[in-house]
């Protein structure tokens, strides 16, 4: 029994999120909206209250550039060209521009609070041309480096836009609102159609893109420049679990995120995805990938990065028959090599955590944080990082919470 005794404590001790799939590299305590790296050293960060950070080793330390706006502003649009040439856009009017690595940010629009049109995203294919979009549905582009910009409307508040060419481009908004423009934004396409939550969108090429639905959590694509969009998947929902962002870093390797670290990976083009669990750090806003696994994100208000993709978790029901109590079953095989499987059933609906211990009762992963429905699952755990040894597991929901022991042998 003190065995038992002490080893619950550990565990309630040491609650550090350690697992090396995606590392915190900085928090502050306020919310952080984009991120956007030019090359494995050099990237940026806005956020609340006109934030601007930037790394310039990987993200291993950020410093805060300045900006004084006369009102504290939420800076949520981010698109640097390269080490010296980027663009901000935020709450009010807010467009700044700096050629000097952020060095300076010279203020191109700005209006006082509560005044103008809220700007949520904004797009550049060079560093004169590109295009901001806004709340009451107003695009605006420029051709000479902000200097002049031209005004075109499509319709309903605007949350995202990407143009992939001079020509060809995308905005997205509320209630379902999809545009497509082929002259450069004087005109707008209505492809409103595909779905009536609010949308985030990202295109690789003229060709292939994704969209996915707010609240409903549908993931759609399109190989043919938005002729046909096809519903792809619809990831795990519920009340208030929603998909505010999608971002592909290739054609099969993609991430979705969302409320509650909601974070979920594909790859193969959107087909499927799985689960990539995170601690508890706030809603997902944005992704910023050099390739299939280097990559940073911002979460409520930290910076995390990974250097392998991530982790993916699948967390699949084996049964929908009402169980009769709630359990956590032994793992199996036990002892194992490197993998093993562990079940536990679900009476009521509930937000469950599993997490796994080291003998010393430190935390070294959280492979499933989520809602579940009433029924059976199970998780494939995969500890091929891990040395042999005896582990832990332990299951926690609003009703019920259990421990078990498992051993890997190497």
């Amino acid at each position: 029994m003190k065995k038992i005794i002490t080893i619950a404590f550990a565990i309630s001790l040491f609650h550090n999120f350690t697992a090396a799939q995606w590392v915190q590299q900085f928090s502050i305590g306020t919310p952080l909206y984009n991120v956007d790296f030019v090359n494995q050293n050099t990237g940026w960060v806005t956020g609340n209250n006109s934030v601007i950070l930037k790394t310039t080793n990987g993200g291993q330390n950020w410093f805060y550039q300045s900006i004084d706006l006369g009102y504290p502003k939420n800076l949520y649009a981010l698109d640097m060209l390269d080490a010296n040439t980027g663009y901000i856009a935020g709450w009010f009017e807010t467009i700044l521009k700096t050629t000097n690595g952020g060095v300076n940010w010279n203020i191109i629009s700005n209006v006082p609070t509560n005044a103008g049109n809220s700007n949520h995203a904004c797009t550049f294919i060079n560093t004169q041309t590109g295009w901001v979009c806004s709340s009451l549905g107003r695009v605006l582009r420029t051709t000479n480096g902000g200097i002049n910009w031209d005004t075109s409307f499509a319709d309903n508040i605007l949350r995202d836009i990407q143009f992939l060419n001079a020509q060809t481009g995308w905005v997205c908004g509320d209630g379902g609102t999809l545009f497509k423009s082929t002259n450069g934004g004087l005109n707008w396409i209505d492809h409103s159609n595909i779905s009536n939550s609010d949308l985030d969108l990202f295109f690789l090429n003229p060709n292939t893109g994704w969209v996915v639905g707010e609240q409903s959590n549908h993931i759609f694509k399109t190989t043919n420049g938005g002729s046909n969009w096809d519903t792809k998947a619809q990831l795990p929902g519920g009340s208030l679990m929603y998909s505010y962002c999608v971002y592909f870093a290739s054609p099969q390797v993609g991430y979705v995120g969302g409320t509650y670290t909601r974070l979920f990976k594909s790859v193969n083009g959107g087909f499927n995805w799985g689960r990539d669990v995170l601690s508890d750090l706030g809603f997902i806003n944005n992704f910023s990938f050099l390739n299939d696994t280097l990559g940073w994100a911002v979460a409520g208000g930290t910076i995390i990065h990974t250097i392998n993709g991530g982790s993916i978790v699948k967390v699949e029901q084996i049964g929908t028959q009402l169980p009769l109590a709630f359990e956590l079953f032994q793992n199996y095989p036990n002892p194992f090599n490197p993998a093993t499987v562990i079940r536990f059933n679900i009476t009521n609906r509930t937000h469950a955590r599993i997490r796994i211990f080291d003998i010393q009762g430190k935390e070294i992963d959280i492979p499933m944080n989520q809602l579940v429905n009433p029924g059976s699952y199970q998780i494939v755990w995969n500890a091929g990082n891990n040395p042999s040894g005896i582990y832990f597991y332990r299951i926690e929901t609003e009703y019920f919470a259990e421990t078990k022991k498992m051993v890997l042998i190497k």
